[in-house]
């Protein structure tokens, strides 16, 4: 079926080097408890994942003490997380034109801020589109690295 699927595609993605990040729903307040049960229950059902980031509908605020509590519990467990990205590349977006304005505007937020930090569903036909923007794009100074490269662990 399609967990299973979806399980042997995260495995060629890891034996790829490939990081899996899965989305977790958090409440409005965090616990040591319930960190502890959202990040088990999201290890899992995403058992290759190497982090998690809030769901697209989360954007309740929290204070720096439950990121705190957040961030120590994932440290323990060796996961990421990775609280907001600068662009998605969803897995409905096919146009290649679609992908490469993607890429571009991340390459001209990296240029501004540093870095930037691109989420995408690995597709043969946006990894091709990719690979074809590094080696033709106008922004030769950007390079791709693994999240586990800007995230704090």
């Amino acid at each position: 079926g399609q967990a299973a699927d979806a399980r042997a595609k995260m495995l060629v993605y890891r034996a790829a080097g490939f990081e899996i990040f899965t989305h977790i729903d958090l409440p409005k307040t965090l616990t040591s408890v319930n960190v502890a049960l959202i990040t088990d229950a999201a290890v899992q059902a995403v058992p290759m994942a190497t982090g998690l980031w809030p769901s697209d509908h989360d954007r309740s605020p929290r204070s720096l003490t439950q990121l705190r509590l957040l961030q120590d519990h994932l440290m323990k467990e060796n996961l990421g997380f990775l609280p907001n990205f600068d662009v998605m590349i969803p897995d409905e977006l096919r146009r290649a034109s679609e992908v490469l304005d993607a890429l571009d505007f991340a390459a001209e937020r990296s240029a501004q801020t540093g870095q930037a930090v691109v989420a995408l569903y690995p597709s043969t036909e946006v990894l091709d589109v990719l690979r074809f923007w590094l080696q033709h794009s106008n922004h030769r100074d950007s390079v791709i690295a693994p999240l586990s490269a800007v995230l704090t662990r």
